[in-house]
């Protein structure tokens, strides 16, 4: 999350995040809390493309299973 505020901060974008992140201050960046939303946002799950790490492959597999049940 700290990569996030700090990407933000650097001017790369807009970010939503969970509530919490707004302890991570970085100088430039502007939480707002947002209430009653009821637009989609799409989830996104980057990896590196030869990643050999475990861990890393078995969320991957976990998320990409979950895909079909996760509620929009």
């Amino acid at each position: 999350m700290q990569t996030l505020v700090t990407e933000v901060a650097a001017g790369f974008g807009v970010a939503i995040a969970p509530y919490c992140v707004r302890k991570l201050y970085s100088e430039g960046c502007h939480f707002i809390k947002l209430s009653d939303v009821l637009t989609q946002i799409p989830v996104l799950l980057q990896i590196k493309k030869a990643d050999t790490n475990a861990a890393v492959n078995a969320f991957v597999e976990i998320a990409l299973n979950a895909e079909l049940s996760i509620e929009y």
